[in-house]
């Protein structure tokens, strides 16, 4: 599953232009019972410009998305693992 655990749901752009961040990303994580809360198994970010619309973070964060899902899925797969605590552990 992709999302943000800092900023959960559909509106994780607008919510980050709102808060002010500088970095924004996306999180691909185990799923678990909450909105975007499961252990994180691979992260990749962003640089938040001031100009930036929701529709341009948007775009500027699929780019990694496309990047991060294949390599976060092929992680698990083709590696042991393990869950310690709430981190994924790859060694």
């Amino acid at each position: 599953m992709t999302g943000s655990p800092s900023l959960p749901g559909m509106d994780a752009q607008l919510q980050a232009l709102a808060y002010g961040v500088k970095v924004a990303g996306c999180t691909v994580h185990l799923v678990d019972a909450s909105c975007d809360t499961g252990p994180i198994v691979l992260k990749r970010t962003v640089e938040v410009f001031d100009d930036d619309t929701p529709e341009v973070l948007s775009a500027c964060i699929l780019e990694q998305e496309h990047i991060t899902d294949p390599a976060a899925l092929r992680r698990p797969l083709t590696r042991p693992w393990r869950l310690h605590g709430r981190r994924v552990i790859l060694p």
